[in-house]
């Protein structure tokens, strides 16, 4: 199974109002809304996205029928942008 682990040398910093994730060696950032960052944190190496979105949507049922999409969305383009590798 496929499961997201951060790369290396990647950081997500809080400021103010928003998160940024900063790509290690480049003038680059990459802004992520509160989802975003959840997801970001949640990619460990031993979940795999069906487990990230179910985690998710246990603590947000608010927003449960949208969060598989939302975890997918992320993943894309976390991966795109070379942030992600898979376990």
């Amino acid at each position: 199974m496929n499961r997201p682990r951060r790369k290396p040398g990647f950081r997500l910093e809080q400021l103010a109002e928003e998160c940024v994730l900063y790509f290690p060696g480049e003038s680059r950032i990459l802004y992520c809304n509160q989802c975003a960052s959840l997801i970001w944190q949640l990619c460990d190496g031993e979940r795999t996205a069906a487990e990230i979105a179910a985690e998710l949507a246990e603590a947000f049922p608010e927003a449960a029928a949208q969060i598989r999409a939302d975890v997918d969305e992320t993943l894309a383009i976390l991966s795109g942008n070379g942030a992600l590798e898979y376990a």
